[in-house]
């Protein structure tokens, strides 16, 4: 039998100060979402002989569901045919706990992890400390991505695990990263 096409967007987003009503942010992500999908879907229908016809082309969005960016686009990814995997540095209720201040962020939160397009979730035990684990979740991420996004401010905080040490994690490994 022939494989299924499948192409998985790791994605990393800042947690603090993310304005979701940034002009053209909501409109640029969707665009590179679209444009993922029907790159993949016109590759899918050029090489249909070496892919199961029976079987759609699946869209895989990977993310750790993080207050701010991380939130925001998995949502949008969501509203536009992608299958979610959730990939969380603690169980989900240390998670939780610890990454939402606004009620409206953990309701989100706990809809996403509900929904259908939700297809997998990978909670870490966070038996190692804060920074160990956020840094084993962010390589885990890495590693489950064929190309990776990311809403990033561009400054570096030195912590293992963040936005910005993902995307180094990213570059390093060859993943293309937008």
């Amino acid at each position: 039998s022939k494989p299924e096409l499948a192409i998985r967007v790791g994605f990393a987003g800042v947690r603090n100060n993310f304005n979701p009503d940034l002009p053209g942010l909501r409109e640029n992500l969707v665009s590179v979402l679209e444009q993922i999908a029907d790159t993949v879907r016109s590759y899918h229908r050029e090489h249909n002989e070496l892919f199961d016809s029976r079987k759609p082309t699946r869209l895989v969005f990977v993310c750790s569901l993080s207050a701010g960016a991380d939130l925001f686009a998995a949502a949008l990814a969501v509203q536009h045919g992608f299958e979610l995997q959730i990939v969380l540095a603690n169980p989900q209720e240390k998670f939780a706990a610890s990454n939402f201040v606004h009620p409206e962020d953990r309701g989100t939160f706990e809809q996403l992890l509900r929904d259908k397009a939700t297809t997998a979730v990978l909670e870490l035990d966070g038996s190692s400390n804060e920074t160990q684990t956020y840094d084993a979740a962010g390589t885990v991420l890495v590693g489950h991505s064929d190309v990776f996004l990311a809403i990033w401010d561009q400054s570096y905080n030195e912590l293992p695990g963040g936005t910005a040490d993902s995307v180094k994690k990213a570059v390093a490994s060859g993943v293309p990263v937008v």
